[in-house]
């Protein structure tokens, strides 16, 4: 009878769920941080592009001159493609040629707004009277 008793019902082992360590958890955050802080730097490039094209003024002869010209239109292919991505959300457009007024920007910054505009032919121009290219 004893053997009959032993058998009878015995309850099911509670269910245990995943168990994994602190590291596990770490890394798995970090895998899935870095694409994150990725898209981050990619819209924050995108909003410096905005800025750049919206506000880059000077005074020259008491007047509020631009110190960049942007005009053409680029080509979709030759942007991030992230970037393209993006375009629906936060109106990216590629251009095709930047000059940028040589007393106010050094090769330093064309640089800079060659990065930011990768897509565009980006050139340092002496003066005003060469900013838009002549009517062919």
């Amino acid at each position: 009878m004893k053997d009959s008793d032993s058998q009878a019902v015995t309850p099911e082992p509670k269910r245990r769920w995943f168990r994994f360590s602190l590291t596990t958890l770490f890394l798995a955050m970090t895998l899935a941080a870095a694409p994150m802080i990725w898209l981050s730097v990619q819209i924050s490039a995108i909003r410096s592009r905005d800025k750049l094209v919206n506000g880059e003024y000077a005074e020259i002869n008491g007047e509020r001159v631009p110190t960049i010209r942007i005009w053409g239109g680029g080509r979709w292919k030759d942007l991030p493609w992230i970037w393209r991505q993006l375009d629906p959300y936060l109106g990216i457009y590629p251009h095709g040629r930047i000059q940028l007024l040589e007393s106010h920007w050094d090769e330093k910054g064309r640089a800079r707004v060659q990065s930011l505009f990768p897509e565009a032919d980006v050139t340092l121009v002496g003066e005003l009277e060469e900013w838009w290219p002549a009517e062919d």
